[in-house]
Parts: C-alpha cells; sequence; structure tokens
C-alpha cells in the first residue's frame, strides 16, 4: 500500500516537472523570438548605412507608412 503512493507521489512531482521544464523553455523561447524579431528590424538599416540603398528610403517612408502613421507626414 505505501509502495503504491510513494509511486503516485512521484508520479505527481515527475509531472510537475516537466510543467516546470516545459514552463521555462516556453518562456525562453520567446525572450528569444523577440529579440530575433528586434534585431532583424535592424538588418536593413545597417545594409543601408552601408549601400545608401534608395529603395530603403522609399520603403521605410511611402510603403511601410511609419510616418503617417505617427502623423509626421
Amino acid at each position: 500500500m505505501q509502495h503504491s503512493k510513494f509511486l503516485e507521489l512521484e508520479h505527481e512531482d515527475t509531472l510537475e516537472n516537466v510543467e516546470r521544464i516545459q514552463n521555462a523553455i516556453s518562456t525562453e523561447q520567446k525572450y528569444i523570438d523577440r529579440t530575433a524579431h528586434d534585431w532583424a528590424c535592424w538588418d536593413d538599416t545597417y545594409k543601408f548605412i552601408k549601400d545608401r540603398n534608395l529603395e530603403y528610403i522609399y520603403i521605410k517612408t511611402y510603403k511601410t507608412r511609419p510616418l503617417q502613421e505617427l502623423r509626421l507626414m
């Protein structure tokens, strides 16, 4: 009887630990996703600084409309 109770407690403890690990991985994945997205947004800007690509100006000012959305134009 005690053995089965011990196994039941072990099983519950294992399930809780697995859930903690899954939550930790999920939290870390969200952090990595946010960081990657934030850094990726700067790729075009970095390239523009190196090559002065006029397409960048068009895309950032007219196509994506950030200035209009901020009511700066």
